[in-house]
């Protein structure tokens, strides 16, 4: 403070210029927190201002305007900066929340998926087993028989038996593709083609 009564100018300029600087630094460094900025910055230029307007001359009155200025400027700016980082880590905060909650719907899915994919298969074997016996016993019985009302209704039996086998197949092959293991030749690439 007492230096800006210096009668020389080089001096109470350097003193200025100097404090001047370090607000402009702490201003910096103490962005992310307003009240620090204001507590650190305004004792520190305060004095000068107030020395700087005492002097009573042309370089007191414009130094100590400029100073003003200065200070306001770098206060605002803080203030600025403060609310941008809030900001900034608020919205990391909320990316990351949604990038988990897409993991984890995303591992919901895929396990929703193989569960069904799952359950499409075990069924489709289940009905296959009984319905290549309905179809077996079927076709002994039809070249057994000679009436030809039996042979109809045998025939009759086993196009329904052949029309649900084609429909459980192609049941079995849209696990398979939900899978992954289906070529494109239809045949199944974990079990070769073996149903």
């Amino acid at each position: 403070y007492w230096m800006m009564f210096s009668d020389s100018l080089t001096e109470a300029a350097i003193v200025a210029l100097t404090l001047v600087g370090a607000s402009a630094v702490t201003t910096l460094v103490l962005q992310s927190d307003m009240l620090c900025n204001v507590a650190y910055n305004v004792p520190l230029m305060l004095p000068i201002l107030v020395g700087l307007f005492q002097r009573g001359d042309l370089f007191g009155t414009y130094c100590g305007a400029a100073g003003s200025i200065f200070m306001i400027v770098m206060l605002l700016e803080g203030h600025r900066a403060e609310l941008r980082i809030i900001e900034l880590v608020s919205l990391r905060c909320t990316t990351d929340r949604i990038a988990q909650q897409l993991s984890d719907a995303l591992r919901q899915a895929q396990l929703h998926s193989a569960y069904k994919s799952q359950f499409l298969a075990n069924m489709s074997h289940e009905m296959r087993t009984p319905l290549h016996g309905i179809l077996g016993l079927t076709r002994l019985l039809r070249q057994r028989q000679t009436e030809r009302d039996v042979l109809k209704q045998f025939d009759l039996v086993e196009r329904s038996g052949e029309h649900l086998l084609n429909v459980i197949n192609d049941v079995l092959d849209l696990s398979r593709i939900e899978a992954g293991r289906m070529n494109w030749d239809g045949k199944d690439e974990r079990f070769s083609g073996v149903e």
